[in-house]
């Protein structure tokens, strides 16, 4: 994927792609889901859809179709503006997270991968929960003024997989801790049974 200026020059966390160079599909994607990387978010949505607008019409489309009712996409980052918010509700979240791990599973490891190395820089998963149970294996986290720090979380046990929603916590040990006490009760309390 060709990394443009516009992606390059995007604000917030960065997987750090030069301008002009060309990065594999595989490094935007651990960008995005390890690092939070807006510029990668930027790249793939002008490689798929040509612009970031254009994009974010795909995503709402997308989420439409998986029966997404609360959820309304302004752009690939999911950075708000002074003009718009994102929205995506934690029923909506989940449906998404479900989405991801049923129809994507040969991407679904990526989640769990703790850390990566591009351009010579090591990033960390951004999901800490990765780092305290080997039962925790995604999703993804968030944060921005207005939703605060967010987490979709994932674990799965003896063939049982739950998935957590936690949003607008005032920090990232807050949502750590939110969605653990949330997947550790489920694990201890819930087990699948055949009837």
């Amino acid at each position: 994927v060709h990394i443009s200026e516009k992606a390059w020059r995007m604000e917030g966390s960065k997987m750090f792609v030069g301008v002009d160079t060309m990065v594999a599909v595989e490094d935007l994607l651990r960008g995005i889901i390890l690092q939070s990387g807006n510029d990668a978010s930027v790249a793939i949505a002008e490689h798929i859809a040509g612009s970031a607008e254009a994009f974010a019409d795909m995503m709402n489309q997308y989420a439409e179709s998986l029966g997404m009712q609360s959820s309304f996409f302004m752009n690939a980052s999911g950075l708000d503006t002074e003009l718009y918010y994102n929205t995506m509700s934690a029923p909506d979240s989940s449906i998404l997270a479900q989405a991801t791990i049923n129809r994507h599973p040969d991407f679904y490891p990526i989640y769990a991968e703790r850390q990566f190395t591009y351009n010579d820089i090591r990033q960390s998963n951004r999901n800490r929960l990765l780092f305290t149970d080997p039962n925790y294996d995604g999703l993804k986290t968030g944060w921005t003024d207005a939703a605060g720090y967010c987490l979709v979380a994932s674990a799965q046990r003896d063939g049982m997989r739950l998935i957590s929603v936690v949003l607008g916590t005032k920090s990232h040990k807050a949502r750590t801790a939110a969605s653990k006490a949330l997947l550790a009760y489920g694990l201890r309390i819930y087990e699948i049974l055949k009837v």
